[in-house]
């Protein structure tokens, strides 16, 4: 007689039972497994009278409920097993193998915690929603609006109105080409944002004066991404005072902020939000600025520099692609500098701070510096010697980089940390013209051209010349500007690859590449 226990990876069922289905499922949820029908909870062999027929059963509820298809993880077969008497029992043998498309679920139950299962020790129990998602990430190795929705259970009332609004169809082939229901037929994450049933939410907050000591009106948005959107985007609205001066007989009316720049700073904080994380996307409004609060850094591989040259990687692609549909966004890597343009020839400007768990785009009130000429705490304004800073304070933002109608605004020096930094979007009407020093007064064709673009040229000119390279010091001194500029552009050629640094600190020379 062989003597068995159960364990983590062995279990008994003295006859066949809907708990089969949930033994089953969780060892291919967990670390496999073996299921024996006919032996019972002490490890004695009973034995069933209709063996094949139990078999047949147990293939029958392997292929018919449980999803997804997990027969090739499965083997059934008949055993013999003697009990302490030495009579001989037939025992069906049902071996299960870790199962490679995580989570196994009741095809009756979907992918929730009544139909997904684990070995937990010796028992067999729900799985919560977190570990859900996790299977789901750890199994598919995609992002998260690409992975299977925990909730299958999905309507569409308002991204059907919102599609038929647009004029575009919507039906299951739309829904499939827009990668909202995957190859087998399941909604994925993406289809959940935007249906009826999505589970982030969306909140703004209204302050009295420049931090967050007393609130004066909160709401939430709940529902489809796309009613979210719709109905932050006129509470947004609402708190966007016009202002009215009258010459004359005409009457010009001016906005507390570009509506462009807050639709796009909208979109954009719930476009590219990480939604592996489950708190909501935040909106402040405060007397001097509206702050957009995105979690999750940038996405793996961009940095800020990439961000500020209109290099875009989203991480919501699907999510990105529905929106396109819709024209709520026009194409990658263009609302910052939609931004940007919103803001040029004003005397503040946006700021992006980024942290390793949240990205902020700051939108200063424009009205608010026309009116107090003051410096605030979330946009940009010039202090006496024409430098911008933040309140009181310099900023560690960048300086410009002008080409053509293309405004890019850089680091000065790059983030220490992963993807932590302050970028400052500086408009174009606040860029200064660089001197150009008598040594190369030959190059007037240059000189017509913008200034960080012969800020470039020059500096390579100067490297050339140079048998042994040009250090920070003698190119603010060469070309007569200051620290930031000339650190600036020798990061950015170094970052191009055009030139390379030698020695360390202040011995630190930089040659042709």
């Amino acid at each position: 007689m062989i003597h068995l226990r159960e364990s983590a990876t062995v279990e008994f069922k003295q006859q066949l039972n809907d708990a089969v289905k949930r033994e089953i499922i969780a060892f291919a949820n967990t670390e496999g497994g073996d299921l024996y029908i006919g032996i019972d909870d002490d490890g004695l062999p009973l034995g069933v009278t209709d063996p094949d027929g139990v078999m047949g059963a147990v293939g029958d509820m392997i292929r018919n409920a449980i999803k997804p298809d997990l027969t090739p993880y499965t083997t059934i077969a008949c055993e013999s097993m003697d009990d302490e008497s030495g009579t001989a029992h037939a025992v069906v043998h049902v071996t299960v193998l870790r199962g490679t498309k995580r989570p196994y679920y009741l095809a009756a139950k979907g992918m929730r915690s009544t139909g997904v299962f684990i070995r937990h020790g010796v028992s067999t129990v729900p799985a919560d929603e977190e570990r859900i998602r996790q299977m789901i990430r750890d199994a598919d190795g995609m992002v998260f609006d690409t992975a299977v929705s925990v909730n299958q259970e999905l309507t569409f009332d308002y991204a059907s109105a919102v599609f038929q609004r647009r004029q575009l169809p919507w039906g299951e082939p739309q829904q499939r080409s827009l990668g909202l229901i995957n190859a087998d037929g399941l909604y994925t994450n993406a289809a959940m944002l935007i249906s009826d049933q999505c589970r982030h939410t969306l909140k703004c907050a209204v302050y009295q004066g420049c931090s967050k000591t007393q609130f004066l009106a909160r709401q939430e948005f709940q529902g489809s991404l796309l009613q979210q959107l719709d109905e932050a985007n006129r509470y947004v609205e609402l708190n966007n005072p016009v202002r009215s001066d009258v010459t004359g007989l005409y009457r010009n009316d001016s906005y507390a902020y570009p509506p462009t720049a807050l639709r796009e700073a909208l979109v954009n904080a719930v476009t590219h939000r990480d939604y592996d994380y489950s708190g909501p996307t935040l909106i402040s409004i405060f007397s001097d600025r509206t702050e957009f609060v995105s979690l999750g850094s940038l996405v793996k591989g961009i940095t800020l520099p990439d961000l500020a040259s209109g290099i875009s990687q989203s991480r919501n692609t699907t999510l990105a692609n529905v929106f396109y549909r819709l024209e709520l966004i026009e194409s990658y890597g263009s609302g910052i500098p939609k931004i940007m343009e919103e803001y040029a020839n004003n005397s503040v400007s946006p700021i992006i701070r980024i942290t390793p768990g949240a990205f902020t785009l700051s939108l200063p009130r424009l009205d608010t510096h026309h009116e107090t000429g003051g410096n605030h705490a979330g946009g940009l304004s010039p202090n006496d010697n024409g430098q911008p800073t933040i309140g009181n304070r310099l900023p560690a933002g960048p300086p410009i980089h002008v080409e053509g109608n293309v405004q890019t605004a850089v680091l000065s020096g790059y983030p220490t940390g992963q993807g932590t930094g302050t970028l400052e979007l500086v408009p174009a009407a606040r860029t200064s013209n660089i001197r150009m020093p008598a040594n190369v007064a030959d190059h007037g064709e240059v000189a017509q051209q913008s200034s960080a673009h012969t800020l470039e040229s020059l500096t390579l000119d100067l490297i050339a010349k140079a048998q042994t390279g040009i250090s920070r010091m003698e190119l603010q001194q060469e070309l007569g500007i200051n620290k930031n500029r000339a650190a600036y552009v020798l990061r950015k050629l170094e970052h191009d690859g055009s030139i390379i640094s030698t020695g360390t600190a202040r011995n630190t020379r930089y040659i042709a590449a």
